[in-house]
């Protein structure tokens, strides 16, 4: 297991021989040790791709010089040493903890709740780059705070379970229906710098 650096950020090591690992911005550009980027692998190990074509078969690039190159999906940055640290996922998946977890997952649990009468659940980076979860939820007549995180706990990991609960008299939605992140409050939080 990995010991987190002092910003609570984790190292994963160098390339093995036979593996180049570069931090690469969206046009597939080289960034500058310790600028973040997406974690992107390229060497003998990189295949050429899954079977079957899924959708995540655009992960797998060949650039104009015929590299074969993998992006893993995972932001990161160099350090001086060379070492690799990984951040959080470029998707939705974020980093908690050192453990992979998909927001949608902790709210499909915070809908099941008898508490709850509609809830949201979305992740904020802290001023050091690090994930936080955030549960907007709209409370039935009975609700107790205790009561809702206890609920979870039962139900989800301790890691999983979100930091803030924000109660809210309706969650806010776009025309179209979906909920209006960008109209939800945010709950902010102080990194470790």
């Amino acid at each position: 297991n990995a010991k987190p650096l002092k910003d609570g950020t984790f190292p994963v090591g160098k390339a093995v021989r036979g593996v180049k690992v570069k931090i690469l911005d969206e046009n597939l550009a080289e960034v500058p040790a310790g600028q973040i980027g997406e974690i992107c692998i390229s060497g003998e190990g990189v295949a050429r791709g899954y079977l079957g074509n899924p959708p995540e078969q655009s992960n797998f690039v060949t650039l104009a010089d015929g590299t074969r190159l993998y992006r893993s999906g995972d932001m990161g940055y160099e350090l001086a040493s060379g070492d690799v640290v990984f951040l959080h996922r470029r998707d939705s998946q974020v980093m908690i903890l050192g453990r992979r977890v998909e927001p949608d997952e902790v709210e499909s649990v915070l809908n099941q709740c008898p508490e709850v009468e509609r809830g949201v659940v979305r992740s904020f980076p802290d001023d050091s780059g690090l994930q936080y979860l955030v549960a907007y939820f709209v409370p039935k007549h009975k609700f107790s705070l205790h009561g809702l995180r206890e609920w979870l706990r039962a139900r989800l990991a301790d890691f999983m379970v979100p930091e803030f609960f924000v109660a809210l008299k309706r969650i806010p939605v776009t025309v179209r229906g979906k909920v209006d992140t960008s109209a939800l409050p945010v709950v902010m939080k102080e990194g470790r710098l």
